[in-house]
């Protein structure tokens, strides 16, 4: 596997429902394996921008502790990260359902960006 491919989008199946039932968030759940792999890999390529899409319901009040848990894991290895919920049809899905879509940079890219200066195209 390369190093830094720049980008890494997945769409891990993390559901909602997983990670409210009492003990399933032990490291024995699958879907709790399944999101600690997925930043493993992070850590492992370090792409400069990740991206993933999931159920809405992992960040109800404050995000399911599998959730916050792969956020602060991404913090620790150096990644601003955000996440929003759109609706499917606004970006041309055509599935009428919303997603949630975590985000995040590196600080080095971040840093970058904000330094360029930005130019608007003239009219």
């Amino acid at each position: 596997m390369s190093r830094n491919p720049g980008r890494l989008c997945a769409l891990p199946a993390l559901s909602r429902t997983h990670h409210t039932r009492g003990s399933r968030g032990a490291s024995g759940d699958p879907q709790r394996r399944l999101s600690d792999e997925f930043a493993r890999i992070i850590v492992l390529c370090r792409p400069d921008c990740v991206i993933m899409e999931n159920v809405p319901g992992l960040a109800d009040n404050g995000g399911s502790d599998v959730f916050r848990r792969f956020l602060s894991r991404l913090a620790g290895e150096g990644y601003d990260t955000w996440f929003g919920i759109v609706f499917c049809p606004d970006y041309g899905i055509p599935q009428i359902q919303k997603r949630l879509i975590p985000k995040g940079l590196t600080k080095a890219l971040l840093t970058t960006l904000i330094k360029k200066p930005m130019r608007c195209p003239s009219s």
